[in-house]
């Protein structure tokens, strides 16, 4: 039995955060290890408001994890400067792959992270993720810079990442006919798909993040572990939009 870590928060429209993330773990055959952070209130448009849960409380499930032996760890919405530095903590000697969706905001409603919180992801949780999943907002937040093409993004990057960290950009939120999204490790691999409207496209992200973070624990590379994780969410939120 392989165990995948995931580090969210749960979602009250069941559409993303923990659930979605569940859902895609046990799709890939493996079983969840779960360290809630907090109890979002959400509709399919916005977050309406956050709960987190006490610190004690998420440290305790970080601890225990660790019994688990998970195989790699998915890291989602954070809520609070004292749940970051956990996380620093615990990922700093982690002996699996680390992949982190930086959810920063919603795509509506208040920011998850303080700018206390962004600088302190920004030196001390980037040196030590082994992939980073941000779309255009999260990179251009992270990296205090705009950018107009995803070309533009993958060069800058490549350029200024952690030596050690890879990036996973997502293209949904640039423009153009087709989503063109890039993978940047020691170098840049490009990749192609059809933009597609989906009826309902709550939750993409997370589970991207946690398809990737599968297909690592399988031993796959990053670029076929991305490939495999597009193919799986295109699957699923089409079926969705036709149910």
């Amino acid at each position: 039995m392989k165990f995948i870590h995931v580090i969210s928060g749960s979602d009250s429209s069941g559409g993303a955060g923990m659930q979605q993330d569940v859902r895609t773990v046990h799709g890939f055959g493996f079983h969840a290890v779960c360290s809630v952070t907090g109890i979002t209130v959400q509709s399919f448009q916005k977050a309406v408001s956050v709960f987190p849960v006490p610190d004690d409380v998420f440290r305790q499930q970080l601890k225990v994890s660790e019994m688990f032996n998970p195989a790699a760890v998915k890291i989602g919405a954070l809520f609070s400067v004292r749940q970051l530095y956990d996380v620093i903590d615990f990922i700093r000697d982690c002996p699996v792959p680390v992949i982190i969706d930086p959810v920063f905001r919603p795509t509506a409603g208040n920011s998850f992270y303080s700018p206390e919180m962004i600088s302190l992801f920004r030196r001390e949780v980037l040196p030590h993720a082994d992939v980073i999943t941000p779309n255009k907002t999260e990179l251009e937040i992270l990296f205090e810079k705009q950018f107009s093409s995803i070309e533009e993004a993958a060069e800058y990057v490549l350029k200024n990442k952690p030596q050690l960290t890879s990036f996973i950009l997502k293209g949904g939120h640039f423009e153009g006919t087709e989503i063109k999204e890039a993978a940047v490790d020691g170098s840049i691999h490009y990749f192609f798909k059809p933009r597609r409207n989906f009826q309902y496209s709550h939750g993409t992200g997370c589970m991207l993040s946690t398809a990737i973070a599968c297909g690592l624990a399988d031993g796959m590379l990053l670029t076929d572990a991305f490939c495999q994780a597009t193919e799986m969410v295109s699957r699923e939120y089409l079926k969705a939009d036709f149910q």
